[in-house]
């Protein structure tokens, strides 16, 4: 839980704390977070470590402080899926429907995570769970969890917040979200990515740093997981796909399905990072072209 509360604040933050200052169009900030924790010791001791993660992730400066708070009361659900073995991150992407057909193919009880961000994206997420269950029918049973979960525009007397339209920290979000759910059955979570998009180089000589987020990234992941395995949460995940190029995963999948209903489930994912593509006039359901993540694709 505090995982997921330290990923949210950072979110917010990095959604409403905008990058452009004078002409640039890409500052590094400074961004400082006091958080709330049952017993802020275990997060104190790794501070510097989260810090650097979350700098290497987002490309901005990091300040972490973790103060004692009261957990508050809630009320808890019974465990809706007491015999899920593996959970699996599905974004819609294409890269994350191959995990969710290979997670398919094993025998195991599984669960697929989606995190619902920009509306738009949730009807091709259930629309690629969907596909996948036809196109292998199996035995094992495959769920699907969409979470909603966003900033709001408006603080809660009114005020609108500024907005930062990169959000580099979503992905960190949606990785302490899986682990949230990967938790209750101490089983692992599956971040399926590769190639390109992982290791994100800069596209030339003439450009620094990277152009979007480095979630899949091996450093990444490992520090993650072991950072909050220090911390005392649950940091088991893994990358099926990071030792396979984009090509040897996609030739995988047709092999699986067959050419032609894998060139149909992945023209049905969405890659498009461009969360305002309507102001191009581009449909919310199209990709913008233009992005990291389309001209990857």
């Amino acid at each position: 839980m505090e995982l997921f509360r330290l990923a949210a604040m950072v979110y917010a933050a990095d959604r409403s704390v905008p990058r452009r200052v004078g002409k640039v169009n890409w500052t590094r900030r400074d961004i400082s977070l006091i958080v709330p924790a049952h017993d802020p010791e275990p997060w104190n001791a790794i501070v510097t470590e989260l810090q650097d993660l979350l700098g290497f992730l987002s490309g901005d400066s990091w300040g972490l402080r973790f103060r004692t708070s009261r957990v508050p009361r809630e009320d808890v659900t019974p465990n809706s899926y007491p015999d899920v073995q593996r959970v699996v991150l599905m974004s819609g992407g294409a890269d994350s429907a191959a995990g969710a057909l290979l997670a398919r193919t094993r025998p195991q009880q599984h669960l697929l995570v989606s995190h619902v961000g920009a509306t738009s994206i949730s009807p091709i997420q259930r629309d690629i769970a969907g596909r996948i269950r036809e196109l292998y029918p199996d035995d094992a049973i495959q769920h699907h969890e969409q979470v909603v979960f966003t900033r709001r525009k408006e603080q809660p007397g009114g005020h609108r917040f500024r907005n930062e339209n990169s959000t580099r920290t979503r992905s960190f979000l949606f990785l302490a979200l899986g682990l949230a759910f990967a938790s209750v059955n101490e089983v692992e979570l599956w971040i399926p990515e590769n190639g390109f998009a992982s290791l994100n180089p800069p596209l030339g000589p003439d450009q620094l740093g990277s152009l979007s987020t480095r979630t899949t990234h091996p450093w990444f992941l490992a520090e993650l997981s072991r950072l909050v395995g220090l911390a005392g949460g649950w940091g088991t995940l893994s990358n099926p796909f990071a030792t396979h190029t984009k090509g040897e995963m996609f030739r995988w999948l047709a092999d699986e399905i067959g050419d032609e209903s894998a060139s149909e489930l992945l023209s049905a994912t969405n890659s498009c990072a461009f969360t305002n593509r309507r102001r191009l006039g581009v449909s919310a359901t199209d990709h913008c072209g233009t992005c990291f993540g389309c001209l990857v694709r």
